[in-house]
């Protein structure tokens, strides 16, 4: 009987240890998950925000040779008008300059937009970058947190069993 109680004693300490290793590991493993999913949402994030962006440009692109096209075609049709009715120097040049003004600010408001989406953009970027690096220690301190748990845990358990054996072996004594 005095040998198995160390045996059993042994037995649990091991127990505990493994069992211990066995959350340490999954811990570990539930943080590296939870990195890898943040990193790959955070690289989508960008990857759409990038692509929106990129559609922004392209749409202003569009609506600024839209516009200057526009601007080209009442020229035109400015000097043919000036031609056939014979208007004078300063009139189709007055005209000629409200036509231009009126590009330079139809230009500008769409250049003004297409920045500012931009910009919008580049902030969705940085919340979730910020969303990622969150994501990313909250994971570390979950699994810190856990692996400081399972280690005392374990210091608990091999108390419990010390103390458990010290008792045992006490009555065992006593019974001599």
């Amino acid at each position: 009987m005095g040998f198995a109680l160390p045996v059993i004693a042994i037995g649990q300490a091991v127990l505990g240890a493994v069992t211990m290793f066995a959350q340490k590991g999954a811990a570990e493993a539930n943080a590296e998950a939870q990195i890898r999913a943040a990193t790959r949402q955070a690289e989508a994030s960008y990857a759409e925000i990038s692509r929106q962006q990129e559609e922004v440009n392209r749409i202003a692109q569009e609506q600024i040779a839209d516009r200057v096209r526009t601007a080209n075609q009442e020229m035109g049709a400015l000097r043919v008008t000036a031609g056939e009715r014979g208007a004078s120097a300063s009139t189709v040049v007055g005209l000629a300059r409200t036509i231009a003004h009126l590009e330079g600010v139809d230009i500008t408001r769409i250049d003004r937009n297409r920045k500012s989406n931009i910009e919008a953009g580049e902030a969705a970027k940085e919340v979730a970058s910020v969303g990622m690096l969150n994501t990313i220690d909250l994971a570390r301190n979950q699994a810190e947190v856990e692996v400081l748990s399972a280690g005392l845990n374990f210091l608990g358990s091999g108390l419990q069993i010390g103390g458990q054996y010290v008792r045992d072996q006490a009555y065992l004594d006593s019974l001599d």
